[in-house]
Order: structure tokens, then sequence, then C-alpha cells
């Protein structure tokens, strides 16, 4: 894979985890309905402004996404705090795309890393790949 355009970004808040993405509806005898919840909502929106605009090229279709989120790992009375960096993925990958105008299934490579931080915020890199043949 070659890369042919990145950019590197930062959001200064992390996304809710892919549990708190959305909200379930049931009802009798109907299919479950998903709606994206009201903190997913807020934190897109914030977000949103953060994240450049790529050029998604006809010959090229995948995009990378590689990630730092940065948080405390502590509780200020110092017990660990049940955060899954994993997890802020989807969010992030979901955003990414809407901005950018493509289906967040053309993101097929990646890394991620989590590091203790006195802030909260993710460092991205976004590139868009194409196959050497």
């Amino acid at each position: 894979w070659r890369v042919i355009e990145s950019k590197s970004f930062s959001i200064p808040s992390l996304p809710p985890s892919k549990n708190m993405l959305h909200r379930i509806i049931r009802s009798p005898n109907q299919p479950l309905i998903f709606k994206r919840s009201k903190q997913y909502e807020t934190w897109l929106s914030e977000a949103m402004p953060y994240i450049p605009m790529l050029t998604p090229l006809k010959d090229s279709h995948y995009f990378r996404v590689e990630a730092e989120f940065e948080y405390p790992f502590f509780h200020l009375n110092g017990k660990h705090r049940r955060l899954d960096g994993h997890n802020f993925l989807e969010a992030l990958c979901d955003a990414i795309a809407a901005k950018n105008g493509f289906d967040d299934s053309y993101v097929k490579f990646g890394s991620w890393g989590a590091y203790d931080a006195e802030n909260e915020s993710i460092n991205v890199t976004i590139s868009q790949v194409r196959s050497l043949k």
C-alpha cells in the first residue's frame, strides 16, 4: 500500500465508548431501532471542526487511521479508570468518514494506543492509501 495523502489533527476530547453510541428502542413485534445517543451527537458536533477534509480519490478507496487516545488512567482517588481505548475507535472512524463523505467501511487499516495524560485528547493521522498493483 502506498500513502497518497495524509493529515494529522487533534481533538481535545474523547468520544463516548462504543457501548454508549446508540440507544436501542424496543417495541413489541417491531425490529430494534438504533438511535444515536445524545452524548454521541454532542461529541460529534464538537469534534467535527477539528477533523480535516481529505480529497477522496476515485482510484483510492481505502483509509488508514492511527490514533493515540490520551486520558488520565486513574481517578483522583487513585483507582484505575475503566476505559477501553479500542472502544473509542468506532466513534472516531464514524466521525472522520462522515466529515469526508465516505462510508466508514473504507477504513481498513490502522493502529491505536492509549496513554496516561493529565487531559483528554485524541491525536490522529488519517491516510488515504492505494494498492501498489
